[in-house]
């Protein structure tokens, strides 16, 4: 519309909220003139604007002048509802032309006083201007909390929905249709829907008035001449799942993960795991255009490493971008009018609703048709369906993130949107990738809760060589039917690229001034970068390009408070440093820039093909290259900045090992750098001349005065090879890495040019010269005859070194590696380089030590295998489709596709205040902080922002500070601090990061730190870090004191009438119960474990009217975290209300320990009475939260000749931290189990909890039984060996039929007093015998052995019987409510489990549809309330299904008899036909009231709605006293008085000096519900030069029972036996021990830089998963267990001990290997089984030279 010059231009709209807003251009004046229902409001002229209104509700941005020819926004928005945005142009005709390009509304939240928001802002984006090129902004969703609710949030950046058909927008319709085209919105002025899940048209009107009648739908990117003009110098501009994005002047410490899930944007869906790149939770997909190719690139990288200053031009696409959810809708519509007062007769169905009916019935029946062409079957399966929407569609789920759910790889779902996007990056560039390609791109991904089976087997549907007997293998999961299926024809994901950034200008050239003294600058060119650094040297500036150097050492990256000049300068776009990796055959070099990542140097050296060899040059390259960090990681991060790592932590810092670096270094590799003050002049090192320039002291500040340009590395035929051994197959850091160049003279002697170079040894690469001269003039050959003087000269060089750098390496953090490791390892690289370069003169039984695994192993596979279809009873079971079937999670679509709500991502007020905790950072001291008004006053000004800082003064005179389950560990330290990491104080702020940065701050500057005095005397005053000196200490919880005056520790187990007399001697022989048997000494040693949960410890505690609080803590233990907060303010419990939600993983690590987080926010919360919301760091969670406890234990056992176990006695002393908390519970379900399987006859077990000043023991997954089964079978096993020392093949008795000799019989008695009635493990070992044919793989291992020197196998397996239930009567309850919806039938379930991930909530769902023969999707099962249902019993222990299903299935059936009974009754009361005519005849149906009537509703839907016309009570509420472990144990005994230790703070209580002795005591264990009996069976391959160990194969035959749900089930089992694997292979929690550094005491094993929990590349080559088949003829006269839950049993916990089989196959390894060099076969092996604990369990490698040569 054109208009006169002369004419003023006048648009008019009404907001959502009714507002009048009018704008006009007044052409005479020049002026913008505004009004707001007629009362002006703001006037200004094109280059200012005034606001006349003192308190404007409308303002107006971007008033630009005014040029001809150009377009300009301008925005007017409404703070409750709305933004209209017009853009205008001045005609070069002389008028004025506009359109109404968008409206954007939202109207989920009217109320003025309670705003929501989900997170507090984020103070990096409080100074920015965010302006969001978009599309119209759909309303949130209604049935998902939505992240962010505030007046300042952007529009959508979540394309979920689009327009299907385009309505015309009449001047009065109240509506505008959706568009996609993006248009331009401040971030101060838009609406707050940021993350819709769907579009509610009706609530996105706008009416149109004036001179424009309808809205002009037209994308402006279509239009090159309104492409806007590079950003200003401080705006960052790139595109977010298609969205322009401008953001004016982010800080520059802003990360992208931290943007993404700001309540300015929104969107959840990729997780902060870490926050150092080392978990790939956040994955984001990064895409650019390449100008070359013309086709966009895309990359996975990880958002919190990757600065929102460095997106300048690029695209960003988030886990919501890659496609929608599909919208559940019920498959039967069928809502009567049963809410009205109008009278209606029951059944009635309003014309709408029978039309709706008949719409659905057309669409399932075109479906059906559908489905048939494609073989699918539209059978009922449960009733849900999902069908389009009529106005709009939502977009295409992602078929990754479908696959994962349809395979069932989502647990807890934290995890799930890092493997998609991960995978769909991929798919992008390799579309065409094999099976094997795709497990090695998941290096870089954790999962915790699946053991990764499912979610490597999800992402290999999509392989090109998947094929049939991949797909037969792979478990078929029941999936919910819906209307859009994975397309065969079309499985790649669409990643969104604008054609606008394809033509987008050369990024902009940033200067970013930030609040924290942090500057963000770009230098495109040389000299630019020249020119900003004009100044000279200055350490403070940081050079960043991938910035995947965050991850280790944030501190370059974001500087300190105390910091000035902070400078980051993005070199990304510096074309100088993009050299492209060539070949310069001239002269035989290779050569690429400093810029290339390592992912595009890999691609380029794996299509070389047949140059590549891994023992030449680019092979050793490109194998150190691959063994570098993860995937994700390797995309953004580049060779040059890996190599600045190296030389800027030469003198001080954290060492780098980089791998490349050492191949580069050995290979006389050439650096191209220039002087950042002189960039026109190159100059030319080999890496080695650099670090030699480098470590003079008056050149240390070198690094920061260089920047590298791009590398030649010299070509040779010379052999080399590069070797690594880390703590973790991949994305690890290397304890020592190697790269050993031996180059062969024409006479075929070892040549000058020799080159030994390690990583690892020295803070850089380290020559060892003196043995490079030993090996000078000799022949290979000769150098391995000679190898034990060479191995000895090499370790005392070696070991020169390392004591070179011992006060360098002092500030360093421990992470348990020797020196003696060390330098083992440097001699086994040493011999296995001479071994690989003379493969062929060297003995077959040698050759395996030269040979490359890593990377070569097979794809992994295996089989899952449910109960056999005949294993139940379908003749019994109505509507058996419900349960025994394989169906995936309810949640797992919105786990997969990002949609899933954690607690801390939950709705919160706006002004809810962030916390932090002040963590202490000494262990055992006392300590001061002076927190107050006055103190609050002085940090806020310091800081720049306001903070309040709560601690234990602020607990109310009635609270209680003190808690836990010993009522000894205080919500907030007081006056002394007994770990580092507890809690001090907690900081309030704003926002997450201020908070976090405060807290830092005061821990760092403001707690000051004395001597601890009054009870901690003499050598009370020290810390005591491990058991061993606890125990020399005597450093023993005692049973009954001031804290819990209860006794509860079962302190000693004897079997009743036991002889144990010969157990105290050192004799190794004795007459046992007329039998002469050995007697076996063993020892072990298992260390620590952190849970390691995905999602962080979190709460929110708002305060509500009359004196109420409301919490969400993300927890196991609502009833626990209840307590606690009634405690803490000193209120009624009717006051505290709990509500949890979906759990990111807990494994007993949110049971109690989450109390000391939803406490401290409650006690915030009450004093300041303002919402505080708390979500942890990972590394602040790590070292304040409780974990699993280490043990040491020591047994004696003796066996007869034929392998009979006449006794066993134990004494075990576990650490349980500095304060009590679950230690005694932990302590007894030790004793109660470490019987395992087997009856013998004289046995006792003895348990002591050792005080530690470390993190407190606390409930994990198995409840300490691993441990506990590791002692016991270590002694188990060195019985065997000392049985079978001097065995021939006659008398050779295998570790498995001296076990089974030994197993309990049916009928049997435990050590405790409990009847194995229910007994068949025998049967279930006899059937895993077979399944696994052990002995056909026992005789290949020992052949494999007999071949092979240096690797070695090892194979066991291990039968276990676990006891079930809480021993507690209290615990074992639970209790539930359900409530029918008389208008269609519809069903809520009120329960008290929680869903941490193990599919809890769909176990009952299925119970509930089992019992009351309806379809799954008429059922909702809620989280807990303790306001619905209080006194919930914590989920734990396996016992979630069990007990909450139990009492689902009783409400379940009680409101099943209640309308059965009134069905009767009508017909007893109105006769058959009357029944028939109202459709409440059931009974003439086979499928009952699941009957669907002609008018669509189901049978039950009528009975229900004349039940409540009849007004029959809907809802049943029930608490269900679980069965079978009530009675008392009547075996055990407690200390006496005499008998407690003497302990600081922990004062004896007097009690009866007699021993307490069962079964009197209401403290102690009760008796089993039941036991589960389970295998497994492991096999294994040991590297013994290094100590790595590879799982060959790993088969697990589980008792579930008669699985409920197969497929959760056998989710679990494999999910609980890897989280086991990590703890007996690679999960090692090391603390700082070196008293000299000034960390002593911490935990160093905070994250994933140092902690290692199992990868991909952990997982079994081969790991099968039987179901162990209840119907097999062999027990069929098994009596059923009454107390078994529907005959299932349960899965949680006892699966995680089968993974003991895998450290007993690594001892037989280790043994194999000693028992052929001569060692004792007796040996100690501790857990977890490290690669360095490996190592030295395998004793001497070099001693005698016939083993090392041919």
């Amino acid at each position: 519309m054109v208009k006169s010059m002369k004419d003023p231009l006048v648009l008019c709209g009404v907001i959502g909220d009714g507002t009048m807003v009018r704008v006009v251009w007044d052409s005479k004046s020049s002026k913008l003139l505004g009004s707001l229902e007629g009362k002006d409001c703001f006037r200004g002229t094109s280059s200012s604007l005034k606001v006349l209104s003192p308190r404007p509700v409308a303002t107006i941005t971007d008033a630009l002048a005014l040029q001809r020819n150009k377009s300009y926004f301008y925005t007017v928005a409404s703070p409750l509802s709305g933004v209209v945005q017009i853009k205008v142009k001045l005609a070069g005709g002389g008028g004025i032309c506009t359109r109404q390009e968008s409206i954007y509304i939202n109207e989920g939240n009217t109320n003025r006083d309670v705003p929501l928001a989900s997170q507090s802002r984020d103070p990096n984006l409080e100074s920015s201007n965010i302006r969001v090129d978009h599309g119209v902004v759909p309303s949130p969703s209604d049935d998902l909390p939505q992240p962010v609710s505030t007046s300042q949030a952007p529009p959508s950046l979540n394309p979920s929905i689009v327009e299907e058909e385009q309505e015309n927008v009449s001047p009065s319709a109240n509506r505008v249709a959706s568009v996609a085209s993006p248009q331009s919105v401040t971030a101060s002025q838009a609406p707050p829907s940021l993350n819709p899940l769907s579009i509610d048209e009706e609530k996105q009107g706008i009416e149109l008035r004036g001179n424009v009648e309808r809205a002009e739908i037209e994308s402006s990117i279509n239009d090159e001449n309104e492409v806007e003009t590079t950003s200003a110098a401080n705006k960052v501009q790139f595109w977010l799942n298609g969205n322009k994005i401008v953001v004016e002047n982010p800080s520059p410490t802003l990360l992208l993960i931290d943007y993404l899930r700001s309540p300015e944007v929104g969107l959840t869906g990729a997780k902060k795991g870490c926050g150092q790149g080392g978990c790939g939770a956040c994955t984001c997909i990064l895409s650019e255009y390449n100008k070359e190719t013309q086709e966009p690139i895309h990359r996975a990288i990880n958002s919190c490493l990757r600065p929102v200053c460095s997106l300048d031009g690029l695209v960003v696409t988030t886990v919501e971008g890659t496609g929608g959810k599909p919208k559940r809708i019920p498959a039967k519509i069928g809502q009567s009018l049963q809410h009205s007062r109008a009278g209606v007769r029951p059944g009635v169905l309003t014309p709408a609703t029978l039309k709706a009916h008949e719409e659905l019935k057309q669409y399932k029946n075109s479906r059906g048709s559908d489905n048939k062409k494609s073989g699918k079957t539209n059978e009922d399966d449960g009733g849900i369906v999902r069908f389009r929407q009529k106005k709009g569609r939502s977009l295409k789920v992602n078929p990754v993130a479908r696959a994962l759910a349809e395979n069932n790889g989502s647990q807890c779902g934290y995890c799930s949107t890092g493997f998609v996007m991960n995978m769909t990056g991929h798919m992008q560039s390799c579309p065409n990738s094999t099976m094997k390609d795709i497990e090695d791109l998941f290096d870089g991904n954790i999962c915790r809760c699946t053991g990764y089976r499912p979610i490597l087997t999800a992402m290999k549907t999509f392989a090109s060589d998947w094929g049939e007997e991949e797909e037969k293998n792979r478990m078929k999961c029941e999936v919910e039917d819906d209307d859009d299926p994975l397309d065969p024809t079309n499985f790649i994901p669409t990643i969104p690229f604008p054609p606008e950034a394809t033509r987008s200008n050369t990024p902009s050239h940033l200067n970013i001034q930030g609040k924290s003294n942090t500057t963000w600058l770009t230098a495109e060119s040389l000299g630019a970068l020249s020119r900003e650094l004009k100044d000279g040297n200055n350490k403070n500036v940081h050079l960043v390009n991938g910035n995947t150097s965050f991850g280790m050492y944030p501190e370059e990256f974001t500087g300190s408070i105390q910091s000035t000049n902070h400078t980051l300068i993005n070199i990304a776009d510096m074309a100088t440093l993009k050299h492209a990796p060539k070949m310069v055959n001239e002269d035989g070099r290779f050569e690429f820039g400093a810029g290339l990542t390592y992912s595009n140097l890999i691609s380029y050296l794996s299509k070389v093909g047949s140059k590549i060899d891994d023992t030449n040059s680019l092979g050793a390259i490109l194998y150190m290259a691959r063994r570098t960090a993860g995937t994700i990681v390797r995309n953004a991060a580049t060779v040059g900045g890996n190599t600045m790592l190296v030389l800027k932590h030469i003198h001080e810092g954290d060492p780098f090992p980089s791998d490349l670096f050492s191949v580069l270094f050995a290979l006389n590799a050439r650096i191209i750098y220039c002087s950042l003050l002189d960039t026109e002049n190159t100059i030319v090192e080999t890496c080695s001349d650099l670090v030699e320039r480098i470590k003079k002291p008056e050149d240390k500040d070198l690094p920061w005065r260089i920047l590298i340009k791009s590398y030649e590395v010299p070509i040779k035929d010379d052999f080399i090879m590069p070797n690594k051994t880390a703590m973790r197959e991949v994305n690890s850091h290397s304890i020592v890495n190697s790269a050993i160049v031996l180059p062969i003279d024409k006479d075929g002697h070892v040549s000058e040019d020799v080159k030994i170079v390690f990583g690892g040894i020295a803070p850089y690469p380290w020559c060892a010269v003196e043995c490079e001269w030993n090996l000078v003039g000799k022949t290979l050959q000769d150098a391995l005859k000679n190898f034990e003087t060479i191995a000895t000269a090499l370790k005392q060089e070696v070991t020169d070194e390392l004591k070179r750098h011992a006060k360098r390496m002092i500030s360093v953090p421990n992470e348990g590696i020797t020196d003696e490791y060390k330098a083992n390892l440097a001699i086994g690289f040493l011999y296995k380089a001479l071994v690989r370069a003379q493969s062929n003169d060297v003995s077959d039984r040698l050759k395996s030590a030269g040979d490359t695994v890593w990377g070569n192993w097979p794809v992994t596979n295996g089989k899952q295998r449910p109960m056999p279809e005949n294993s139940s009873n379908k003749s019994s079971e109505i509507n058996n489709d419900a349960i025994r079937k394989p169906y995936i999670k309810i949640s797992a679509l919105d786990q997969t596709t990002g949609h899933t709500r954690y607690t801390h991502e939950i709705q919160v007020p706006k002004r809810t205040l962030n916390g932090a905790f002040v963590q202490s950072l000494h262990a055992l001291k006392s300590f001061s902080l002076d927190a107050g008004p006055e103190f609050e006053q002085k940090l806020s000004h310091e800081l720049g922002f306001s903070i309040y800082l709560i601690d234990h003064k602020d607990v109310p005179a009635h609270g209680k500070n003190l808690q836990g389950m010993g009522g000894d560990q205080p919500l907030f330290a007081e006056n002394v601090v007994q770990y580092v990491g507890q809690a001090i104080a907690l900081v309030l702020a704003d926002t997450e990061h201020q908070a976090t940065h405060a807290a830092t701050f005061i821990a760092n500057n403001y707690v000051k730190y004395s001597e601890i005095g009054g009870d901690y005397k003499n050598e009370w005053s020290q810390p005591i870090l491990t058991v061993g000196e606890a125990r020399r200490k005597n450093s023993i919880y005692p049973d009954f004191c001031v804290h819990y005056p209860f006794m509860s520790h079962l302190w000693k187990l004897t079997r009743p009438r036991s002889q144990l007399d010969w157990s105290y001697g050192d004799d190794e022989t004795a007459l046992i119960d007329g039998v002469e048997c050995a007697i076996v000494r063993s020892k072990i040693k298992t260390g620590r474990q952190l849970h390691f949960y995905m999602e962080t410890q979190a709460a929110v505690a708002i305060p509500l009217d009359d004196n109420r609080m409301k919490a969400f803590p993300s927890s196991q233990s609502p009833a626990e975290c209840h307590q606690t907060c009634v405690d803490a303010i000193a209120v009624e419990s009717n006051k505290v209300e709990i509500e949890i939600r979906q759990l990111g993983g807990s494994y007993g690590g949110k049971t109690e320990q989450s109390r000391f987080i939803v406490g401290p926010a409650v006690v915030a919360a009450n004093k300041i009475q303002r919402p505080v919301r708390i979500v942890m760091e990972r590394e602040a969670d790590s070292a304040m939260m409780g974990q699993r406890g280490g043990i040491e234990g020591e047994s004696w056992i003796a066996i007869d000749k034929n392998g009979i176990v006449h006794g066993l006695r134990s004494e075990i002393y576990m650490d349980g931290g500095s304060f009590l908390d679950c230690s005694f519970v932990v302590t007894n379900c030790i004793q109660l189990r470490t019987d395992n399987a087997y009856f013998v006859r004289n046995f006792e077990t003895q348990i002591d909890v050792c005080r530690t000043n470390t993190q407190p023991t606390t409930a994990f997954r198995g409840f300490g039984d691993l441990q506990g089964m590791l002692m016991i079978e270590t002694a188990w096993d060195d019985a065997i060996t000392v049985l079978n020392k001097d065995a021939d093949s006659d008398s050779y008795i295998d570790p498995l039929e001296v076990r089974m000799r030994n197993l309990y019989k049916r009928g049997e008695v435990t050590p405790f007093g409990q009847t194995l009635t229910y007994c068949y493990m025998r049967e279930v070992l006899q059937f895993a015998q077979k399944v696994t044919e052990y002995e056909e793989k026992k005789k290949d291992v020992i052949e494999f052995n007999r071949l092979n020197r240096w690797k070695k196998r090892g194979i066991y397996m291990l039968p276990i019987k676990y006891g079930s239930g809480y021993n507690l009567k209290m615990l074992e309850q639970a209790s539930c409510m359900i409530s029918v919806y008389s208008s269609d039938g519809t069903i809520m379930i009120n329960q008290s489990g929680v869903d941490c991930g193990q599919g809890l909530r769909t176990k009952l769902l299925q119970v509930a549809a089992y019992v009351l023969n309806l379809p799954l999707d008429y059922i909702q099962i809620q989280f807990p309330k303790t306001s619905v249902i209080p006194n919930p019993t914590s989920t734990g222990a396996s016992t979630g299904t069990s007990f909450n299903g139990e009492a689902v299935r009783r409400v379940c059936q009680e409101l099943r008899g209640r309308i059965l009974n009134f069905g009767y009754s009508l017909r007893t009361e109105y006769g058959e036909q009357w029944c028939k005519n109202n459709g409440v005849d059931f009974w003439n149906y086979t499928n009952a009231w699941r009957h669907e009537l002609q008018d669509g509703q189901l049978v039950w839907q009528k009975l229900i709605q004349h039940a409540n016309s009849e007004r029959v009570n809907l809802t049943v509420a029930s608490n269900v006293k679980i069965k079978g472990g009530e009675e008392a144990l009547p075996v055990g005994t407690f200390k006496t008085p005499t008998g407690q230790p003497s302990l600081p703070y922990y004062e004896v209580l007097q009690y009866d000096s007699k021993p307490i002795a069962y079964p009197r005591n209401p403290s102690a264990p009760d008796k089993f519900t039941g036991f589960t009996y389970s295998a497994a069976c492991c096999e294994v391959e040991v590297d013994i030069i290094t100590g790595e160990t590879k799982i060959l194969k790993s088969s697990l035959i589980y008792d579930c029972g008669l699985s409920i749900n197969p497929a959760l089930d056998i989710g679990q089992i494999e999910g609980a036996f890897m989280m086991g694997v990590g703890y007996v292979l690679s999960e090692k929690v090391v603390y700082e021990d070196r008293k000299d550094n000034k960390n002593y005491g911490s935990m160093n094993t905070v994250n994933t830089w140092r902690y290692k929990p199992p990868a991909t590349s952990t997982v079994p080559i081969n790991l099968d998963v039987y179901m162990f088949p209840r119907s097999a003829s062999n027990i069929s006269d098994l009596p059923e267990n009454p107390n078994d839950f529907l005959s299932s049993k349960e899965v949680g916990e006892p699966p995680l001990i089968l993974s003991a089989a895998v450290f007993f196959a690594i001892k037989d390894a280790i043994r194999s290997y000693r028992k052929e060099t001569s060692q004792s076969e007796l040996f100690e092996l501790n857990a977890p089984a490290t690669v360095q604990e490996v190592r030295r369990a395998c004793g001497n490698l070099f001693s005698d030279t016939t083993h090392v040569a041919s």
